[in-house]
């Protein structure tokens, strides 16, 4: 039964979550939510996520980084730019050359190729390979290979790194999520600010949904209770709440990694390790140039550059004290700009493939 399989996938991400967080993992709830449903998917094809639930998720991610951003974290947007620009430069880079070499190796159609390699969201992805006729699966499979590796590895490597500049603050993640204490005496009762906290979260969710903007709701939840925050100074999540959220995340991306699909890539090996090397290696080449020319601290202009999910990156981020807001615009920002631009890096390229 469905149920029972849903059940069991999250009973099997919370062990693995329990489990990282006990070995002090960076962004351990997610990544050890993720190892554990994976390996249970893998081994029984038995792992399952709801549909509906998936669409909660992203919901109630969005209230919760929401309620991470302040005034003073705003602020410090104004940097975002200058970053932006410098990552859009080298993610398309990244995409078009290692697209190139992937189409070459693997013997894949350059189309199909680019789309595979492209730091991009899965679905939005997925969806349009399907409408320029490149091999769907191909592109599905590979998207959720980038994602697990970005979430599994890049953590670790932004802890090492940054521990190395001294710019890897235990206590400021710790500040972060005990800012605002729970005796902190509320202006109004805490049924009030939760209908209100919603009812901005939907407000958002509808507004953006208009637009056809990609991840419109948990982009819209976050700006609707953001601007609840900054009116009201009344939403107050504790960290559980993100573990909870991290855990469930790590869940569903373990889900998406079947038996099926890690055969199917066999034939493809030297070229995935191409695109894994190749964007683990971009990330901090550009994380690196963003930290030394704009404000932006060290882990958090790896975050940024990180061809992750938005939801992942931010949630995982937070767990190490990075600047959400900071994340999250530039994620935006790159999965808009890779709407617009992607259909004229494949263009350009197929007049050489």
């Amino acid at each position: 039964m469905l149920i029972v399989a849903f059940g069991s996938t999250l009973l099997v991400g919370a062990l693995g979550s329990l489990c990282a967080k006990k070995l002090k993992i960076p962004g351990g709830a997610l990544i050890g939510a993720l190892f554990f449903t994976v390996i249970f998917n893998v081994a029984t094809g038995k792992g399952y996520f709801h549909g509906g639930c998936l669409n909660a998720l992203r919901f109630f991610t969005g209230i919760y980084l929401g309620t991470r951003i302040d005034k003073d974290t705003l602020s410090r947007l104004r940097t975002v730019w200058k970053a932006a620009l410098i990552m859009l430069l080298g993610l398309f880079t990244m995409n078009a050359a290692v697209g190139s070499l992937m189409s070459s190796i693997c013997d894949i159609d350059i189309g199909t190729a680019v789309m595979a390699t492209a730091p991009g969201g899965m679905t939005e992805l997925s969806l349009y390979a399907s409408e320029i006729g490149a091999d769907v699966a191909t592109v599905a499979t590979l998207q959720v290979i980038r994602v697990f590796t970005n979430i599994g590895f890049m953590p670790l490597i932004i802890k090492k790194l940054s521990e190395r500049r001294k710019t890897y603050q235990r206590q400021r993640a710790a500040d972060i999520n005990d800012k605002k204490s729970d005796t902190e005496e509320r202006k109004f009762p805490i049924a009030v600010t939760g209908a209100v906290i919603l009812a901005g979260a939907c407000a958002g969710v509808w507004i953006l949904g208009k637009t056809g903007i990609p991840s419109s709701m948990m982009l819209g939840a976050m700006a609707g209770t953001l601007l609840v925050n900054l009116t009201f100074d009344e939403v107050h999540l504790s960290s559980e709440a993100g573990i909870i959220l991290q855990t469930i995340t790590g869940a569903y991306v373990g889900t998406t990694i079947t038996r099926h699909q890690l055969l199917a890539l066999l034939h493809m090996l030297p070229g995935v390790l191409l695109m894994i090397v190749s964007f683990l290696a971009g990330t901090v080449i550009l994380g690196a140039l963003i930290y030394r020319m704009t404000d932006i601290d060290f882990a958090t202009a790896l975050f940024s550059c990180a061809p992750g999910g938005i939801s992942d990156m931010a949630l995982i981020a937070i767990d190490m004290g990075a600047d959400v807001a900071v994340i999250v615009a530039m994620h935006t920002i790159r999965l808009i700009s890779l709407i617009v631009v992607i259909p004229y890096i494949i263009e350009f390229l197929q007049r050489f493939f």
